[in-house]
């Protein structure tokens, strides 16, 4: 997600299990410091906007409602050079899916305009040097793994870190 503004909404898929794990010491090894502000992911919604949390959560749910699990398939590094200092997995499978999550949300009143247009990926390293983003950019050339997309976590920025506030299940 992105960088802390308090009061913001993000919307994730979470990664689970060893994956996570290792994708998080990953990143922290990048020395990017919010690797310890939230859980590996991939983003469908960032600088959501709302005075109601429970309210968001319901319309996240609803939107949830309509999509199946999936499963996302990653495959490959990237990177947002030169706009942004990013290197991140790419999406082979599922990408259409949080393309899909993401314009419902934005649909439903939650989301407002982001900086960059909306690119499903898993970050890998962001706002570190560019050595480590060219070694990250490396090292993940030929990295492939799969997991399970079958819920959206709404997390709110808070003063320090972003804090879970609603888990919705895909599929209803």
């Amino acid at each position: 997600m992105a960088m802390l503004t308090a009061g913001s909404l993000g919307v994730v898929i979470t990664i689970p299990g060893p994956l996570a794990q290792q994708l998080h010491h990953w990143r922290a090894g990048f020395g990017e410091v919010a690797a310890e502000l939230v859980p590996p992911h991939v983003t469908i919604l960032t600088h959501g906007v709302t005075d109601d949390v429970d309210a968001a959560v319901g319309a996240v749910a609803a939107v949830a409602a309509r999509t199946d699990p999936f499963t996302i398939v990653l495959r490959g590094a990237g990177s947002f050079l030169p706009r942004s200092p990013v290197a991140f997995l790419r999406l082979a499978a599922g990408a259409g899916e949080c393309v899909g999550l993401h314009e419902g949300i934005l649909a439903a009143g939650i989301g407002s305009g982001a900086v960059f247009p909306y690119h499903p990926h898993v970050t890998l390293a962001q706002g570190v040097d560019r050595q480590s983003l060219d070694e990250a950019l490396i090292r993940f050339a030929g990295f492939a793994a799969r997991f399970p997309a079958s819920s959206l976590g709404v997390y709110r920025a808070g003063e320090a870190a972003w804090e879970q506030v609603g888990e919705v299940p895909l599929g209803g």
